[in-house]
């Protein structure tokens, strides 16, 4: 049981008529007013965004003291939920486990739009001091942004080169649901990768699904299904088979012959749009060979926007219509007339390929 003297926090004309000292065997949490103080909004903002403001008149003070007591236990609160594994061990504040957990997933959360401007690049100190040009462009409180990055940062550091799937990796760390996990798994891999998600061309991409679209590579690109694997970088032989496939392809007239099995697979299309959907194919080979390289590879959201997504959006292509183009790419490849020791060496690459870059692709479009 824990006792809370709470006298001094109301005028002293009102303690006649009110009781002074309240029990309670846990620590009440106003999740409304854990929002506010996670947006980064003062005191005196938070308590007038409180439903119970405008009713109280001349004893709006009240309110105010109460939500500078609720600030308060937050700022006590932050040691605990920057290691959630104390907050469970702790018996400071008794806070039932229900409200423990809806406080860690609260405190984790993010903004899209402030996490699109950090995405990609260096989580240093340094950053940290220059977040005022990200608060003023995206009209997010600095102490909010302050709260993300550290956030972001802190499990980038935790994880950074340790064996294991990224997503479990972090739910077993900092305790977070399973979409919040695979959530920041994606944005460690973008940080990770140093991928480019702040360009002009991508302004338009909702960040879910930048976020969706590195899922697709970490989960088919990288060694996470072999022994002793992570989710972290591309597989190197992955990589290898791609840079051979390209070469292959591209300096020999198997481009053409791709196209032409491809044309005859997608025949049911308009001639604008088998235009646009036969000129895409030579961009994906580039594409797919040039992840090996690091420029190339950071750029990868930008040239499928630019190559891939925008030329097919010209055309109208459809997203059964991509799924059929993405199928013929696929079929195509063991119709070239490819030496069979490439064919061998590198067809499970190329299907991995083009299938994850498919599901990219529709979700972009």
């Amino acid at each position: 049981v824990v006792v809370v003297v709470i006298a001094g926090f109301f005028p002293p004309s009102s303690l006649d008529s009110m009781t002074s000292v309240w029990v309670s065997t846990n620590v009440i949490i106003d999740f409304h007013l854990f929002d506010r103080w996670i947006a980064g909004n003062d005191v005196k903002t938070a308590s007038q965004q409180r439903k119970d403001f405008a009713e109280f008149g001349n004893l709006q003070r009240i309110i105010e003291e109460d939500t500078m007591d609720q600030f308060n236990m937050f700022d006590l609160l932050v040691p605990f939920l920057d290691d959630p594994h104390t907050f469970y061990q702790q018996d400071m504040f008794p806070i039932s486990e229900q409200d423990r957990a809806e406080l860690i997933k609260r405190y984790y959360s993010y903004d899209n739009d402030f996490m699109a401007q950090i995405l990609g690049k260096q989580l240093s100190r340094g950053q940290r001091k220059d977040l005022d040009e990200a608060a003023e462009k995206t009209g997010i409180p600095l102490e909010s942004c302050n709260r993300q990055f550290d956030n972001l940062r802190r499990i980038f550091k935790a994880v950074d080169d340790v064996p294991g799937k990224l997503s479990n990796l972090i739910s077993e760390r900092f305790l977070l649901d399973t979409s919040l996990a695979i959530a920041y798994a994606s944005m460690v891999f973008i940080t990770n990768n140093r991928l480019n998600v702040d360009k002009r061309v991508l302004q338009d991409v909702p960040l879910p699904i930048l976020l969706e679209s590195a899922t697709e590579f970490m989960s088919s690109w990288t060694s996470i299904g072999k022994r002793n694997g992570d989710d972290q970088d591309l597989h190197k032989k992955f990589l290898q088979d791609m840079r051979e496939i390209k070469y292959s392809i591209l300096h020999t007239k198997q481009i053409h012959e791709m196209q032409r099995i491809v044309q005859n697979e997608c025949s049911s299309f308009s001639p604008e749009k088998l235009t646009g959907a036969l000129s895409v194919i030579k961009s994906l080979i580039q594409i797919g060979g040039g992840l090996s390289n690091r420029g190339e590879w950071r750029d990868i959201f930008e040239d499928l926007m630019e190559q891939v997504v925008l030329p097919c959006q010209e055309t109208h292509l459809r997203v059964e219509e991509m799924e059929v183009l993405i199928a013929s790419v696929r079929n195509s490849f063991s119709m070239l007339s490819l030496p069979q020791d490439v064919k061998k060496r590198t067809r499970s690459s190329f299907t991995t390929f083009i299938t994850t870059i498919g599901n990219v692709i529709i979700l972009m479009l």
